[in-house]
């Protein structure tokens, strides 16, 4: 996509990022109680997300900024302490070609979740053309550009016995390649304001659940095309 974009490098393949120990920490973060009665939120997009983790009130309810950074790790400390994290950041910026930085608070760490209907393991694998002929029963998140220039998608399942669940992109010619799924653990940096993708259903597994941190530009003078539309 030439002439478009704030780095050189449009997507990487899933790179271990996380050990299995802080993947659980975060799932641990994520399945609250409170997080699930008070972050979990659904749309004609996506069904079923959890969001807004790393703030402990709304916004309305804040009073000074010395509240809210007092306040912003509370549901989810572990989660938002590693997304801030230099060692992280380090990586993250030097896969995209360019430095980043987390976009805003309330966009990190947010987890798309797709649970099989049938509940168990037991789903049956769709072959290749079944896969192609409906692309509303393999999609799990719609066609769609993200709102900040890159993000880093992180698999919080274990994908064992799991078919399916990459990432589709569109090409410039208008047709669409599949990245390899993920395993846990693993991440993929991508530009998605710049690159129209989706993510696929996960069959023969119970679930795949996503997590997705936006990042932009730490230099000022970076071109800003950010469209809050989310």
């Amino acid at each position: 996509l030439e002439g478009q974009g704030i780095a050189p490098n449009a997507v990487c393949e899933p790179f271990q990022l996380f050990t299995p120990e802080a993947i659980e920490q975060m799932r641990a973060e994520i399945f609250s109680e409170e997080v699930i009665r008070e972050c979990q939120y659904t749309s004609g997009f996506i069904k079923n997300m959890v969001r807004g983790r790393v703030l402990s009130k709304s916004p309305s309810e804040l009073s000074n900024a010395c509240i809210h950074v007092l306040t912003m790790a509370s549901r989810a400390p572990f989660t938002y302490a590693a997304w801030k994290s230099p060692e992280v950041l380090a990586k993250v910026s030097a896969i995209a070609g360019t430095e980043l930085i987390p976009a805003i608070d309330f966009d990190i760490g947010n987890v798309n979740i797709s649970i099989n209907d049938a509940g168990e393991n037991s789903v049956e694998h769709p072959n290749v053309k079944d896969m192609a002929k409906k692309e509303a029963d393999t999609s799990a998140v719609a066609w769609h550009y993200d709102s900040y220039p890159f993000v880093v998608v992180t698999m919080l399942s274990n994908c064992e016995g799991m078919v399916g669940g990459e990432t589709a992109l569109r090409l410039p010619d208008g047709s669409s390649k599949m990245v390899r799924g993920p395993v846990q653990g693993t991440a993929v940096v991508m530009q998605g304001r710049y690159i129209e993708h989706q993510a696929l259903k996960a069959f023969g597994g119970r679930e795949r659940i996503a997590m997705v941190t936006s990042f932009r530009a730490k230099n000022p003078l970076t071109k800003d095309e950010t469209v809050l539309t989310g």
